[in-house]
């Protein structure tokens, strides 16, 4: 079970019976990942603009993204894992940071994706602070630990491993590269972004992003040393392109961008 914590997470659900019980859980989900959201905000100094992001959320991800939230799928536990990680990057919660890696890694095939996140704010809180780079201090490395214990330490160790190579590259490199066979299911959610839902649904998102990432590089020596800005920014480059690609990475990339957009124009 690639997805071993999700799954355990449904079971208090079945006294309602599946369909009702799928549909509290969903909502319970939703809930929690508000709130993750408004401490991940806050942390990363939003905490006066969380109902603006918010709404800029929802309404710059077209249909798309409303759509992933009201799925009763093991994606939205990893929003709410992802939306921690961050909260504890801005503030410097290594242990924590670590346990959440690990319970991600646990509840989630692409878990282990908070690695390259937590690496690109390693690399800009390092880059504009005049201390010395230590080691005890780089949460790249707590983050490595709690994924490193998370493949270890499940009952299906070690086939999890390969389930979740299966799922998290082999079935994207069968569908971007048509490189699968009758054996690979490819679903819907893995198809690109047609230029009809572009136009309709993340046109306002995109055009933000391309205009602010104008301004940020032509005035970047004045945001030089905003460490937060610096990663949101790269972050929600990284999630942009699989986002094109596959219709599935919207539920990163859309709070995210939106996050560095409201950052940058309430700065």
């Amino acid at each position: 079970d690639k997805d071993l914590l999700f799954h355990i997470s449904l079971i208090p659900f079945l006294y309602f019976g599946k369909v009702t019980g799928a549909k509290f859980a969903t909502l319970l989900l939703v809930f929690i990942t508000a709130i993750v959201l408004a401490l991940m905000l806050s942390s990363a100094g939003l905490r006066n603009n969380y109902f603006l992001t918010l709404s800029f959320i929802l309404f710059s991800g077209g249909a798309i993204f409303p759509g992933r939230l009201v799925l009763c799928r093991p994606h939205l536990l990893s929003l709410i894992f992802l939306m921690i990680s961050l909260f504890c990057v801005f503030r410097n919660y290594r242990l924590l940071l670590m346990i959440t890696a690990y319970f991600y890694t646990l509840g989630y095939s692409g878990g282990w994706q908070i690695l390259p996140v937590v690496m690109i704010f390693d690399f800009f809180r390092y880059k504009y602070s005049q201390d010395k780079i230590r080691v005890k201090n780089l949460l790249t490395l707590w983050a490595l630990g709690g994924v490193i214990a998370g493949f270890i330490i499940n009952p299906y160790f070690p086939s999890n491993i390969v389930h979740t190579y299966v799922q998290t590259i082999l079935v994207l490199k069968a569908k971007w590269l048509g490189t699968g066979t009758d054996k690979i299911i490819q679903a819907s959610e893995l198809s690109s972004i047609t230029f009809n839902k572009l136009l309709t649904g993340f046109l306002l998102l995109f055009s933000s992003l391309g205009w602010t990432s104008f301004l940020e590089f032509k005035n970047r020596e004045e945001f030089r040393g905003d460490w937060k800005l610096c990663g949101l920014f790269v972050l929600s480059y990284a999630y942009l392109f699989p986002t094109l690609l596959s219709m599935r990475f919207s539920e990163y990339f859309v709070p995210i961008c939106s996050s560095f957009l409201v950052l940058y124009w309430t700065r």
